[in-house]
């Protein structure tokens, strides 16, 4: 039987994932193609070996929501010098840039900063979280990066 109030919802589930939605987050679309979709506030990007990309994920809930977090974790490889990742809302740096110099495969990395002046981390309705990876050494880029959001008024 779920639990419900205004604005969470919960169903008994396998205790792994307890099964919260906040709704409106139910409307996010994956930014992954491997098809995991955006769980409890998380938003997943894969990013593949490669030059210099960005993936976009454009939020279709009713409201805004917060980034509160963002962190890296290598999937194939080691980084190499100026190798960075960095969480942007829409143009505007949310994060900064996390560097991939000498990370290797399986490690993370942390956002040290969330700019949260006049705003930066609030993404409307409609808004663009983007994440950059950019490449600019020969090491290897591959990595998965998480943004953790949460509702805003």
């Amino acid at each position: 039987m779920p639990i419900r109030d205004r604005n969470i919802e919960a169903n008994k589930n396998d205790g792994f994932n307890p099964g919260i939605s906040i709704k409106g987050m139910k409307n996010l679309i994956d930014a992954d193609p491997d098809g995991y979709a955006a769980h409890d506030g998380l938003i997943r990007f894969t990013f593949p070996d490669g030059p210099t990309q960005s993936q976009s994920f454009t939020l279709a809930t009713p409201g805004k929501l917060q980034i509160i977090d963002a962190w890296v974790v290598k999937t194939t490889g080691t980084g190499g010098a100026s190798d960075t990742v960095q969480v942007l809302n829409g143009t505007t740096p949310v994060t900064d840039a996390m560097s991939l110099n000498n990370v290797a495969n399986k490690s993370n990395v942390r956002a040290g900063q969330i700019d949260m002046t006049s705003g930066n981390n609030i993404v409307p309705d409609g808004g663009t979280v983007k994440v950059t990876v950019t490449k600019a050494s020969g090491a290897n880029v591959a990595c998965v990066v998480f943004v953790n959001v949460a509702r805003s008024a």
